[in-house]
């Protein structure tokens, strides 16, 4: 959930079986705003922040279980 210019906005995350969540909101911050540097609107980057970190999850280790852009954009 984010409150932007006085909207609330809502996204999801993948479901799933967190291994370690170390890293995962770093994974979401540099996701949303490489997302909203890319030109996706807030929406789009939101989400696509949210599976990033979901994925981050997956693995163990902070950088090293950063899912790659093509990862990411597979789950959306």
């Amino acid at each position: 959930m984010a409150v932007r210019k006085g909207n609330v906005h809502r996204a999801k995350g993948l479901k799933i079986e967190p291994v370690d969540t170390v890293g995962a909101g770093d994974t979401f911050c540099g996701y949303l705003a490489a997302s909203l540097d890319a030109g996706l609107d807030f929406d789009a980057a939101l989400r696509r922040a949210a599976v990033a970190g979901s994925l981050a999850c997956l693995n163990p280790g902070a950088q090293p279980a950063i899912p790659l852009a093509a990862e990411v954009d597979a789950k959306i």
